[in-house]
């Protein structure tokens, strides 16, 4: 599997030093668990500026997440529990109750933190009602890292409904890696390119 460490290396340290704080924490607690969010897509794409640390646990590890949160409080949040981690907010996203735990498993561990395999990221992400997330996944593909053809099957096998999504984002990550300054403009009925 292919990651682009100078992408991560470029995530603030305060907030890759909460990252494995709390991974090393739910480690030795059992929990499984993945970085999802900005610091995930900046393992597999050009970076991502993030200042916050997103982490994909079974819906379980809520009491163990509230054992770390003693010392800070716990926040709800719309999919999990938010804990601030030294001046650094920590969003823990419960997966889904149709998606296995093997899904936090695979992916690569950058710097002492388990990070999401792209293709769970990038379904996560087509799911996602924000643009930033669909950027998201244009960016990773764009990036080259991610197996095109692995991720089709993945997607097939796990969500068959977002082929169409997944290959609208396919599309345009083609177009736009090809897209060079002054090319494919709409042109005028007059022959002359829109500027």
């Amino acid at each position: 599997m292919k990651y682009n460490i100078a992408a991560f290396k470029m995530v603030p340290e305060d907030v890759k030093g909460a990252a494995r704080q709390v991974s090393e924490f739910l480690e030795s607690h059992g929990v499984p668990h993945a970085v999802i969010g900005g610091m995930a897509v900046s393992a597999y794409s050009p970076p991502r500026m993030t200042q916050d640390v997103d982490f994909l646990v079974p819906e379980s590890a809520l009491s163990t997440i509230q054992e770390m949160g003693e010392t800070s409080p716990l926040a709800e949040s719309v999919d999990g529990v938010t804990l601030d981690v030294g001046g650094i907010t920590v969003d823990f996203i419960f997966m889904p109750e149709d998606m296995p735990e093997e899904t936090l498993e695979g992916g690569p561990k950058i710097e002492g933190i388990p990070v999401l395999r792209p293709e769970a990221l990038m379904l996560m992400k087509m799911h996602a009602p924000r643009v930033k997330d669909n950027a998201d996944v244009i960016e990773m593909i764009k990036a080259g890292l991610i197996d095109v053809g692995r991720l089709r099957k993945y997607v097939e096998r796990n969500d068959p409904s977002m082929l169409d999504d997944l290959e609208s984002n396919i599309a345009m990550a083609e177009f736009e890696k090809g897209a060079k300054p002054g090319k494919g403009r709409p042109k005028m009925s007059s022959g002359r390119t829109v500027r």
